[in-house]
């Protein structure tokens, strides 16, 4: 039986609600920094075994603590992963671009396997993208999507791969969007940048593939009657969003098994995972050296990649979520 280990960090206190009791928040937060890795859950199928494992620093201690000090806390969580038998380990949330999308990593662990999730996960933004403007497209005019954090892993492969639509790409640095859309535009002459997220304004449907500890999407940036799709954990959604009615939110970057039991509470449907988590079982059911390489499951997703990780997730009982945590269903239907 192949076995696996998915690293992950508390998103908010919530996640260490069986710990924090009524500890001061200051002095539960030096707790955590201070906290050694360890098991949150254990999980077994017919196929696998695995093991998600703490990682324990805050979404804002991994920016404001020096990053040799972040490296070492992952670096720590990885190899007790090793040590309990894993030989796929997949990277959640901020794991992932604070070991440089997981080459970094893979220097000090040669020996097992190290994904990021990011191939998976942009093949399943891009199937409920799809969805969504074929949705969409049936009762509106010309459809613009913005894909914020576009120059990222995960967003550049995502906007590759819906070159044919209008695209707004956002990001902070215009090189690398400049760069981005030069490979896009070939085949669409309908590709805008900005480094302003006050852009987005344009969009009908606005794709979130950031990865920040902070909240960066705000209400008032927002079309009417648009439709977000956010995959990020934390979110990096206002919470004043939900309070609008006109605007409808997609918690993306989901799959879901019949019978999957992750044994521990990650605020998402019963029987569904994050994408990136599938990719790690997957790889460790599935893995063939002939059909990737270390090097495609760390850095920059391919395409090619993606699409063929996304097959083997559904050959494995995985099938995408389609929409199951939009906040109002219905609302999708009257676009």
């Amino acid at each position: 039986m192949r076995k696996w280990a998915f690293i992950i960090h508390p998103r908010d206190r919530e996640d260490m609600k069986k710990l924090n009791g009524y500890i001061p928040r200051f002095v539960f937060r030096q707790v955590v920094k201070r906290m050694g890795p360890r098991i949150v859950s254990h999980v077994t199928s017919e196929k696998s075994e695995g093991w998600l494992v703490g990682c324990f620093l805050f979404p804002d201690q991994f920016y404001k603590l020096p990053l040799n000090f972040v490296r070492k806390k992952i670096l720590d969580s990885v190899l007790f992963a090793k040590q309990l038998g894993a030989k796929v380990i997949g990277l959640g949330e901020l794991i992932s671009p604070f070991t440089s999308g997981g080459r970094w990593l893979t220097r000090k662990v040669p020996d097992v396997l190290i994904t990021n999730g990011n191939s998976l996960t942009a093949s399943v933004v891009v199937e409920e993208t799809e969805r969504i403007f074929r949705l969409i497209n049936s009762k509106s005019g010309e459809i613009w999507i913005a894909v914020v954090g576009a120059t990222g892993s995960i967003g550049s492969a995502v906007s590759r791969m819906l070159k044919e639509k209008n695209l707004l790409l956002v990001a902070r640095n215009v090189q690398r969007l400049e760069k981005l859309r030069s490979l896009i535009l070939p085949n669409n002459n309908r590709v805008v940048i900005s480094n302003d997220i006050k852009d987005i304004k344009i969009a009908d449907l606005v794709i979130v593939l950031t990865s920040a500890a902070e909240t960066i999407i705000k209400p008032e940036y927002l079309k009417p009657g648009s439709i977000v799709y956010d995959i990020t954990q934390p979110s990096n959604l206002s919470p004043e969003i939900t309070k609008e009615k006109d605007v409808v939110i997609v918690k993306g970057g989901l799959m879901r098994k019949i019978g999957l039991e992750l044994k521990f509470d990650m605020r998402i449907p019963e029987e569904t995972a994050f994408a990136c988590l599938v990719e790690t079982i997957v790889l460790a059911e599935k893995y063939d050296s002939q059909l990737f390489s270390q090097s495609e499951l760390v850095g920059q997703v391919k395409t090619g990649v993606a699409r063929r990780l996304l097959v083997l997730a559904k050959k494995s009982g995985f099938e995408v979520n389609n929409f199951n945590l939009v906040e109002d269903p219905k609302l999708l239907l009257k676009k």
